[in-house]
Protein backbone atom coordinates (compact mmCIF):
# COMPACT_ATOMS: atom_id res chain seq x y z
CA UNK A 1 0.00 0.00 0.00
CA UNK A 2 2.85 2.41 0.81
CA UNK A 3 4.40 2.03 -2.64
CA UNK A 4 0.95 2.43 -4.21
CA UNK A 5 0.37 5.70 -2.34
CA UNK A 6 3.84 6.93 -3.29
CA UNK A 7 3.13 6.20 -6.96
CA UNK A 8 -0.26 7.89 -6.74
CA UNK A 9 1.22 10.99 -5.07
CA UNK A 10 4.21 11.31 -7.42
CA UNK A 11 4.61 14.65 -9.15
CA UNK A 12 3.29 14.91 -12.68
CA UNK A 13 5.82 15.71 -15.42
CA UNK A 14 5.70 19.30 -16.65
CA UNK A 15 4.41 18.20 -20.06
CA UNK A 16 1.27 16.84 -18.35
CA UNK A 17 0.47 20.21 -16.78
CA UNK A 18 -1.58 22.95 -18.34
CA UNK A 19 -1.87 26.60 -17.42
CA UNK A 20 -4.95 28.77 -17.20
CA UNK A 21 -5.49 32.44 -16.56
CA UNK A 22 -7.25 32.96 -13.26
CA UNK A 23 -7.35 36.74 -13.12
CA UNK A 24 -6.42 39.69 -15.32
CA UNK A 25 -5.95 43.32 -14.43
CA UNK A 26 -4.59 46.59 -15.71
CA UNK A 27 -2.10 48.74 -13.84
CA UNK A 28 -0.62 51.99 -15.11
CA UNK A 29 -1.61 51.21 -18.69
CA UNK A 30 -0.15 47.68 -18.70
CA UNK A 31 -2.10 44.43 -18.61
CA UNK A 32 -1.21 41.56 -16.28
CA UNK A 33 -2.52 38.07 -15.66
CA UNK A 34 -2.28 35.53 -12.88
CA UNK A 35 -1.92 31.98 -14.12
CA UNK A 36 -2.32 28.69 -12.28
CA UNK A 37 -1.13 25.21 -13.22
CA UNK A 38 -3.53 22.31 -13.56
CA UNK A 39 -3.17 18.61 -14.27
CA UNK A 40 -4.76 17.38 -17.48
CA UNK A 41 -7.66 14.97 -16.82
CA UNK A 42 -6.08 12.43 -19.20
CA UNK A 43 -2.90 12.44 -17.06
CA UNK A 44 -4.97 11.61 -13.97
CA UNK A 45 -6.69 8.74 -15.77
CA UNK A 46 -3.34 7.42 -17.00
CA UNK A 47 -1.95 7.61 -13.45
CA UNK A 48 -4.88 5.55 -12.13
CA UNK A 49 -4.29 2.98 -14.90
CA UNK A 50 -0.63 2.73 -13.85
CA UNK A 51 -1.26 2.51 -10.10
CA UNK A 52 -4.45 0.45 -9.90
CA UNK A 53 -4.32 -1.25 -13.33
CA UNK A 54 -7.09 -0.76 -15.80
CA UNK A 55 -9.73 -2.99 -14.17
CA UNK A 56 -9.28 -2.03 -10.51
CA UNK A 57 -10.65 1.51 -10.65
CA UNK A 58 -13.66 3.23 -12.14
CA UNK A 59 -15.12 6.69 -12.46
CA UNK A 60 -18.70 7.90 -12.80
CA UNK A 61 -20.23 11.35 -13.21
CA UNK A 62 -23.58 12.76 -12.18
CA UNK A 63 -25.25 16.12 -12.74
CA UNK A 64 -25.14 17.93 -9.45
CA UNK A 65 -27.43 20.87 -8.87
CA UNK A 66 -27.98 23.38 -11.66
CA UNK A 67 -24.49 23.87 -13.10
CA UNK A 68 -22.21 21.31 -11.51
CA UNK A 69 -20.93 17.78 -11.96
CA UNK A 70 -20.22 15.24 -9.23
CA UNK A 71 -17.44 12.73 -9.83
CA UNK A 72 -17.14 9.39 -8.02
CA UNK A 73 -13.85 7.53 -8.23
CA UNK A 74 -13.78 3.96 -6.92
CA UNK A 75 -10.74 1.73 -6.45
CA UNK A 76 -10.63 -1.96 -5.59
CA UNK A 77 -8.39 -2.46 -2.54
CA UNK A 78 -8.25 -5.23 0.04
CA UNK A 79 -11.05 -7.15 -1.68
CA UNK A 80 -13.55 -4.26 -1.57
CA UNK A 81 -14.44 -1.12 -3.51
CA UNK A 82 -13.58 2.21 -1.86
CA UNK A 83 -15.16 5.37 -3.29
CA UNK A 84 -14.55 9.09 -2.97
CA UNK A 85 -16.75 11.86 -4.35
CA UNK A 86 -16.33 15.53 -5.11
CA UNK A 87 -17.92 18.04 -7.43
CA UNK A 88 -17.19 21.13 -9.42
CA UNK A 89 -19.15 23.85 -11.14
CA UNK A 90 -18.98 23.97 -14.91
CA UNK A 91 -16.03 25.92 -16.23
CA UNK A 92 -16.35 29.20 -18.12
CA UNK A 93 -14.61 28.02 -21.27
CA UNK A 94 -16.04 24.51 -21.70
CA UNK A 95 -19.10 24.04 -19.54
CA UNK A 96 -19.72 20.29 -19.88
CA UNK A 97 -16.19 18.96 -20.42
CA UNK A 98 -14.82 21.48 -17.94
CA UNK A 99 -17.24 20.32 -15.27
CA UNK A 100 -16.26 16.68 -15.83
CA UNK A 101 -12.53 17.43 -15.84
CA UNK A 102 -12.67 19.72 -12.82
CA UNK A 103 -14.69 17.24 -10.76
CA UNK A 104 -12.29 14.41 -11.72
CA UNK A 105 -9.29 16.48 -10.67
CA UNK A 106 -10.88 17.47 -7.35
CA UNK A 107 -12.01 13.93 -6.57
CA UNK A 108 -8.64 12.38 -7.41
CA UNK A 109 -7.11 14.50 -4.64
CA UNK A 110 -9.15 12.58 -2.06
CA UNK A 111 -7.71 9.25 -3.13
CA UNK A 112 -4.15 10.53 -3.05
CA UNK A 113 -4.37 11.79 0.54
CA UNK A 114 -2.46 9.83 3.17
CA UNK A 115 -5.40 9.82 5.60
CA UNK A 116 -7.92 7.60 3.84
CA UNK A 117 -10.37 6.88 6.66
CA UNK A 118 -12.13 10.25 6.76
CA UNK A 119 -14.95 9.62 4.27
CA UNK A 120 -14.23 6.37 2.43
CA UNK A 121 -17.06 3.95 1.94
CA UNK A 122 -17.29 0.49 0.50
CA UNK A 123 -19.50 -0.01 -2.54
CA UNK A 124 -20.31 -2.82 -4.91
Amino acid sequence: MTNMMGNLQAEFPLEQLGWKITHTFESQGEFFAYVAPFVEARAIQDRFDEVFVIDKWQVSYEKWGENATKCTISVFLNERWISKEDGSEESDYSSVKGGFSNSLMRDSLFLSKKNRNDSSKGVG
